[in-house]
């Protein structure tokens, strides 16, 4: 094809040639040799075309197979780098299960199903925090009631032991109170009560037990709920650590 396209410009400057001669050195249209050269042009101008018109079809196929071309490359490319990208997310969910596993393994090996009082050390800095609450929020103004739901028990000691610490810091403590819970539903492991005015009292309270509780708690505001009153429910299984802090399953 490069031949081709080469012969194409030479032909244009023989045409041009032949028609210079055909004006300027052979007009005479009488002679044989103006015949000739003119039918000799008509030829070349024929040959011309069609020379052009094969230049124009191949550089049109091979424009169209190096779109092609570059539409399978982009193609490729777009499809390694979905592949790339849902590599790496399947390699942070393998990273996420491993890690979640791992603290799974560490913390089976850390806590204790058996009950486990909190220790001496432990006990005090729960029994501080819990005083220093009091102390700021009037303790005679606060009343706290324990329920513990029944089939478990750890969770009943629990309840017990953690009773003891209110007592202990001068808290007005009712309970623990067993209860019977039925629900269709997933219960949290514990559940704060309080009157919808005492939102802050409860995130306060929950912060001076958080020494001896390494948990989430579920918060309810009640309009039932007389104000001043927290309702600690225990609902969750209970695992304990080395120091006796508690944790849920």
């Amino acid at each position: 094809m490069i031949i081709v396209k080469l012969l194409a410009p030479v032909l244009v400057l023989l045409i041009t040639a032949l028609q210079l001669a055909l004006d300027y050195k052979w007009h005479d249209k009488r002679t044989k040799l103006h015949r000739r050269t003119r039918k000799a042009l008509l030829y070349i101008l024929v040959i011309t075309a069609v020379v052009t018109l094969i230049i124009v079809v191949d550089d049109t196929i091979s424009a169209n197979q190096q779109q092609g071309q570059l539409t399978a490359l982009q193609d490729t490319l777009n499809k390694e780098r979905l592949e790339a990208a849902q590599r790496e997310e399947d390699a942070k969910k393998d990273r996420a299960t491993l890690l979640s596993r791992l603290n799974e393994i560490h913390f089976q090996t850390v806590v204790n199903d058996s009950f486990k009082p909190l220790n001496p050390d432990a006990r005090k800095i729960a029994l501080d925090s819990i005083t220093a609450f009091l102390n700021e929020e009037h303790q005679s103004e606060i009343k706290i009631s324990i329920s513990c739901d029944t089939g478990n028990r750890n969770r009943q000691l629990l309840a017990k032991e953690f009773t003891n610490l209110l007592v202990d810091a001068g808290a007005n403590v009712k309970g623990p109170m067993p209860t019977m819970t039925f629900s269709n539903g997933i219960l949290p492991t514990v559940r704060i009560k309080v009157n919808p005015g005492d939102e802050q009292l409860a995130r306060r309270f929950v912060a001076s037990i958080s020494p001896m509780f390494r948990t989430n708690f579920n918060g309810v505001k009640d309009d039932d709920v007389e104000a001043g009153n927290i309702g600690v429910f225990f609902y969750g299984e209970p695992v304990f650590y080395p120091d006796g802090s508690v944790g849920f399953k």
